[in-house]
């Protein structure tokens, strides 16, 4: 990737509504700059047809430093990313249906429910609802980005953290995936989670293939294992 690629956050916002994890206005998208500095999609603008050009550059305290100067009202989220995980080059939110419904339904992704994405995420923890864009909201979503590269955030979709955009694109996608599946399962009462032994087998074939399973999913399933 390219850090700091403004087409590349206008394709993402492009696909997130042709996905149908956005509507309107809603949903924000960012990236690290080669100086250090964050690129982020401004507010109160429909991101389906956002433009190169209307980004925001903010620094890691949320500071503008230039651009269309209305900044996304969740940059305090996307800030509390970068500054927890110097590996992290790109954060996507997104209002997927399925996962605000799961959320509200709460259903949980403490253990996983399928193995592409135990592998590709560990477990996906849902934070407790707090107003959209506030401060409240980053501290309280703040702590599990050390440990989780996606959350679920009740009532408010799904904030995803990637290496570069397109990751950040597919872990968000992941989650909304496994959120449709167990949205489907529900209406026919539990939802059968993954047992150890099949966790077990999977994490052990996972490293004898050398599938690429991210440091930290693989850390979120060995705490999952030694419970």
């Amino acid at each position: 990737m390219i850090m700091g690629d403004r087409g590349k956050i206008v394709d993402i916002c492009r696909r997130l509504y042709d996905r149908g994890h956005i509507v309107s206005k809603c949903g924000n998208v960012s990236c690290r700059t080669n100086d250090g500095e964050l690129l982020i999609t401004p507010s109160r603008f429909k991101k389906s047809f956002l433009k190169a050009d209307e980004m925001c550059v903010i620094d890691l305290d949320g500071n503008f430093l230039g651009g269309n100067g209305n900044i996304s009202s969740e940059y305090r989220v996307h800030c509390a990313a970068y500054r927890k995980r110097p590996d992290v080059n790109a954060v996507v939110h997104a209002h997927s249906p399925y996962s605000v419904a799961c959320s509200l339904a709460t259903i949980s992704f403490e253990y996983p429910l399928l193995p592409e994405t135990a592998l590709s995420l560990g477990s996906i923890p849902t934070i407790p609802y707090a107003a959209p864009g506030s401060e409240e909201l980053a501290l309280a979503v703040a702590p599990y980005f050390t440990d989780h590269n996606a959350v679920i955030l009740e009532r408010h979709g799904v904030v995803a953290l990637g290496n570069d955009l397109e990751e950040a694109f597919d872990r968000l996608e992941d989650v909304e995936h496994a959120a449709k599946i167990a949205y489907f399962v529900s209406v026919k009462g539990r939802i059968p989670v993954m047992g150890r032994a099949q966790l077990l087998s999977m994490v052990n074939f996972a490293k004898k293939q050398g599938f690429p399973v991210p440091e930290v999913a693989m850390r979120l399933l060995h705490r999952i294992l030694a419970k």
